[in-house]
C-alpha cells in the first residue's frame, strides 16, 4: 500500500496545475477552487470506475504481474478491439498530459525567471505569439531527456518526492497566513482546517517516505542543482 500510494498520488497529478495558470484566469479566487475540486471529483470517479471494471474482469494477481494491466483487462472485457482502444487512449492521454505539464512548467519557469530566481533569458516572451518560448524549449528538452534516459520506476521515485514536497510550502504559507490574519475572510476557505491541514502534512510526510532512498537521493540532487543555478532574486514589492 505504501509503495503504491506514491504512484496513485502521481496519477492524480494535474489538479494543482490549474493554479499555475492563475494569472491567465478570470476571477481566480472563484474559478480556481471550483476547477480544482471539479477536476478531482471527475478524475476520482473515472479512476474508480476503471479500477472496478479491471478488478472485476481479471484476478488481482494477474493484474499485479502484468506489464499492461488495463490493456489485458480490456482484452478480456472487450476483445482485441477493446485492447486497441485502450492503447490508443493511452497514447492520446500521455500526449495530452505531456502537453499540460510542458505548459505549466514553462509558465512556472517563466515566472521564476521574471522574478530573477532563474536566468533572465528564460523570461523572454515572443513578440508575435506572446508565449515564453525560451522556457518552453528548455522544459521540452528536459522532459525529452528524462523520457529518453529514465524508466517509469526511476522517474517516479524522484518525481514523486519532488511532487509531494512542492505541496509543503503552500501548506506552511496557509497556516502562517491564517495565524497572521485571523479576521480575514478569504474568497475560498479551507473546510475543517483543524482536520484537513494536519492530515495534509501527515500525508505529505508518508508519501515522501514512500519515495524511498532513491527518491530522496535523486530528488535532493535535483534541488541542489536548482539551487546552484539560482539567479540573484530581485526585491519584490
Amino acid at each position: 500500500m505504501l509503495a503504491a500510494s506514491l504512484l496513485a498520488f502521481l496519477s492524480f497529478g494535474g489538479f494543482d496545475m490549474v493554479a499555475a495558470a492563475g494569472e491567465e484566469v478570470q476571477r481566480p479566487e472563484h474559478n480556481l477552487p471550483r476547477a480544482i475540486l471539479l477536476t478531482l471529483a471527475a478524475v476520482l470517479g473515472l479512476y474508480l470506475t476503471v479500477t472496478l471494471v479491471a478488478v472485476g474482469t481479471l484476478p488481482a494477481a494477474r493484474l499485479g504481474t502484468s506489464s499492461a494491466p488495463l490493456a489485458d483487462a480490456a482484452l478480456a472485457f472487450g476483445g482485441p478491439l477493446g485492447r486497441r482502444l485502450i492503447l490508443a487512449c493511452a497514447l492520446l492521454t500521455t500526449a495530452a498530459t505531456a502537453n499540460a505539464v510542458l505548459v505549466v512548467t514553462s509558465r512556472i519557469v517563466f515566472a521564476m525567471a521574471r522574478d530573477r530566481f532563474r536566468p533572465i533569458r528564460l523570461a523572454a516572451v515572443s513578440a508575435r505569439t506572446g508565449t515564453p518560448g525560451a522556457a518552453v524549449v528548455a522544459n521540452g528538452l528536459l522532459m525529452g531527456t528524462m523520457a529518453a534516459l529514465g524508466t517509469v520506476t526511476a522517474s517516479a521515485a524522484p518525481g514523486g518526492f519532488l511532487y509531494v514536497l512542492h505541496f509543503v510550502p503552500p501548506l506552511v504559507a496557509l497556516v502562517a497566513l491564517r495565524r497572521r490574519f485571523p479576521g480575514d475572510r478569504p474568497a475560498f476557505a479551507t473546510p475543517a482546517p483543524r482536520l484537513v491541514l494536519p492530515l495534509a502534512f501527515a500525508a505529505s510526510a508518508v508519501l515522501v517516505v514512500a519515495s524511498g532512498r532513491t527518491g530522496f537521493a535523486l530528488g535532493t540532487a535535483w534541488l541542489l542543482t536548482g539551487r546552484a543555478i539560482r539567479a540573484r532574486p530581485r526585491r519584490l514589492p
